[in-house]
């Protein structure tokens, strides 16, 4: 982790003792999570938006970042990690007790990790994971700059990259665990989407009560009874709104998008990127039903 970061979770962690216990129990909450560069950006405006007993809202708190890598790492422990969650989504709860809303629907990435806890922390919790086509994943990433206090724009998953990312050194048993350093930063995104997603399938495999649809369902076919059934998973009664026109018309709300591409699309790759990405993310695509 990077200093400034080691030293702010710290404090978040002091902070967190003296956080109040949020009771949940009357909440249905539901968590989309996936790699990013899915659109779960747009998901919580259209639940936000179009139901009327349902707060929505995207990546919160930036803080709590930290504390999901650290939970994966074995950093910190199952209980201080309740409180810095009670601590990172007080004003959340406060903002849903004072709508009056019944369903809370967030989407966020960074909580990918800290699923195990979730489904203990939320006494009804609902979780949808959205895939997306790596070749694309791997192109916005790659496209993508992430931005540091100190170091300004840098390109995602670069050395100067002010994140603690997903990396291979935190598996011992990886493949990639000796050669992570030696990799290039177009071989590590892949990897990235890879094992991103495999941590998010094996935690959902565990009793967790969950959904996967994959954003080309949702944004390119537009796919109807995805999002149906999707709406009808979260349990959302109130949404009548369920007819194509209207869901394509909200999803040109969606944002986030990258404008300008630094790489081509999968058949403008070299063969030695081709060959990367089928070795790294071939058996996970296939998985999730995309074809090579």
């Amino acid at each position: 982790m990077k200093d400034g970061s080691k030293v702010l979770f710290k404090y978040h962690q002091l902070k967190s003792t003296i956080a109040k216990e949020l009771d949940w129990s009357d909440i249905n909450v539901v968590i989309f999570v996936s790699t990013g560069r899915t659109g779960t950006h747009f998901m919580s405006h259209f639940f936000n938006n179009n139901f009327e007993k349902s707060f929505g809202i995207h990546e919160p708190d930036i803080n709590i970042y930290d504390l999901n890598i650290n939970y994966l790492k074995g950093k910190i422990q199952h209980n201080q990690t309740i409180k810095m969650l009670d601590m990172f989504r007080k004003e959340v709860h406060e903002t849903i007790r004072e709508k009056g809303a019944q369903n809370y629907i967030e989407s966020n990435l960074e909580l990918s990790f800290l699923i195990p806890v979730l489904k203990k922390y939320f006494p009804k919790f609902k979780v949808v994971h959205v895939v997306r086509n790596a070749k694309d994943v791997v192109r916005s990433y790659y496209s993508r700059e992430a931005y540091g206090k100190w170091v300004g724009w840098v390109p995602f998953m670069s050395e100067k990259d002010p994140r603690d990312r997903l990396n291979a050194r935190i598996f011992p048993e990886d493949p990639y665990f000796e050669k992570w350093n030696s990799l290039d930063r177009f071989s590590k995104i892949c990897w990235y989407w890879s094992k991103y997603n495999n941590i998010i399938d094996k935690y959902l495999s565990k009793e967790v009560d969950s959904i996967r649809v994959t954003f080309e369902d949702l944004f390119k076919k537009q796919n109807l009874s995805v999002w149906n059934q999707m709406i009808d998973f979260c349990e959302l009664s109130d949404f009548q709104k369920n007819d194509l026109d209207i869901i394509q018309y909200l999803q040109q709300s969606r944002s986030n998008e990258v404008k300008t591409f630094k790489i081509g699309k999968y058949p403008e790759w070299t063969e030695e990127q081709k060959s990367i990405f089928k070795e790294t993310c071939g058996d996970t695509m296939k998985r999730f039903g995309y074809e090579i």
